[in-house]
């Protein structure tokens, strides 16, 4: 196996990627065959069961398999919220949504799933989901379209893992997507910004605050 690239990655606040999973099971790694955003649903927010946005070329995607199938599925950010992509492709090992920003990571927020849903999945049953850059997620959909890729399956692993290099607290970081703040106590504040939509404009809306828990040593 020939390794193609490394990507950084950040993971989501739900599902088996939030932090008090990773903290119990000390992360999460999967691998799978690597499927590119589904065709006429590309950014996810359609729910696999919908056999409407299968085309003759879509049997191989995930739609079809069990979660263990071994697939680590694309899909862009849009539309609707996280934690929706991945419940919408929840027998999937894994998702890397595609960030709209060619730069930029930050930790995805969704709401909670919660079991008895349409999706009849709860939030912990959610595969392991992270965000990459757009730059990087355009680059990933390169590699897999390279010449001499296309007849070959492309694998991907999705690691996280406890970080070794220490960081000075109180740390924080903060872009035009979210606002992180990790005090020494092991506790922290992620704030992401909420809009509504008004004539094709995005209104401000307040802010939604997620109490968070980490290693005091990182």
């Amino acid at each position: 196996d020939n390794l193609l690239a490394i990507f950084p990655c950040s993971p989501a606040f739900f599902g088996r990627a939030n932090m008090p999973n990773l903290r119990e099971g000390g992360g999460e790694v999967v691998k799978g065959s690597l499927s590119p955003p589904p065709s006429g649903n590309e950014l996810g927010c359609k729910s696999s069961d919908d056999k409407s946005i299968l085309g003759e070329d879509d049997s191989h995607q995930v739609d079809e398999r069990p979660r263990g199938s071994n697939v680590v599925q694309l899909v862009r950010r849009g539309e609707c919220n996280f934690s929706r992509k991945a419940s919408n492709h929840r027998h999937a090992e894994g998702i890397i949504v595609i960030n709209s920003n060619p730069f930029e990571l930050f930790v995805m927020a969704g709401e909670k799933v919660q079991p008895g849903s349409n999706n009849d999945s709860s939030d912990d049953d959610l595969p392991v989901s992270v965000l990459v850059s757009g730059k990087d997620g355009d680059s990933i959909i390169k590699l897999m379209e390279e010449p001499g890729n296309n007849d070959v399956i492309v694998d991907a692993t999705i690691s996280l893992t406890r970080v070794s290099e220490e960081i000075e607290f109180p740390y924080v970081k903060g872009t035009e997507e979210a606002l992180q703040i990790l005090a020494s106590n092991g506790w922290g504040i992620y704030a992401v910004p909420q809009s509504q939509s008004q004539t094709g404009q995005k209104r401000m809306d307040g802010w939604q605050l997620f109490i968070t828990q980490h290693d005091k040593q990182l």
